[in-house]
């Protein structure tokens, strides 16, 4: 079984099948589904395909519960599991003004398919360059943002910045494209 988790940061820890479940459950409650059976199912699937390495990465937890998940029919659990990271940190803003003047809830799921979606595009399929500008993206907006609204405009240009601060150019160039169409 997996003894260790090397975390994003290169931080190490010891595994923990409790972490797993947790983050397994979170996912299906986003998804709509309380089934404790399931979500000890998928675990004890995960662990097994785990236990010949001794340690393992984040990536490589992310990677085995999506296939677990798939290969039970739940996508859409898994599409709310690769988001699980969103939440770490929730971002304590009160909303976002729309363009048409619109007061609405802070979606960070929303903003992360944008983002996405602009990656897509632009032909860059790296998870982990997208992870951490989400999380650059977030940061700022918390930070300046703080139990204020802010505007959709606002919060363009903070994407745009991260994009740009993390040399993705061409990711920019088509978010800023792709929020004009």
């Amino acid at each position: 079984m997996a003894e260790k988790v090397k975390k994003r940061s290169g931080k190490r820890e010891k595994f923990s099948r409790h972490k797993l479940l947790h983050s397994i459950h979170h996912a299906m409650h986003m998804a709509g589904i309380s089934d404790i059976a399931l979500e000890e199912r998928i675990a004890g699937d995960v662990m097994n395909r785990l236990k010949k390495k001794k340690l393992v990465d984040t990536e490589d937890i992310r990677k085995t519960v999506c296939y677990a998940l798939r290969k039970d029919n739940h996508h859409r659990v898994c599409d709310y599991y690769e988001l699980v990271w969103l939440h770490a940190k929730p971002v304590r803003i009160k909303g976002v003004i729309k363009r048409d003047g619109r007061k609405e809830k802070f979606s960070p799921e929303k903003l992360f398919k944008s983002v996405q979606k602009t990656f897509k595009l632009a032909g860059t399929q790296d998870g982990l360059k997208l992870q951490k500008a989400m999380q650059d993206i977030l940061s700022i907006i918390g930070k300046k943002y703080k139990n204020e609204y802010v505007s959709a405009e606002n919060m363009k240009e903070i994407v745009g910045y991260v994009l740009v601060k993390r040399k993705l150019y061409g990711v920019a160039r088509r978010y800023i494209q792709y929020r004009y169409m």
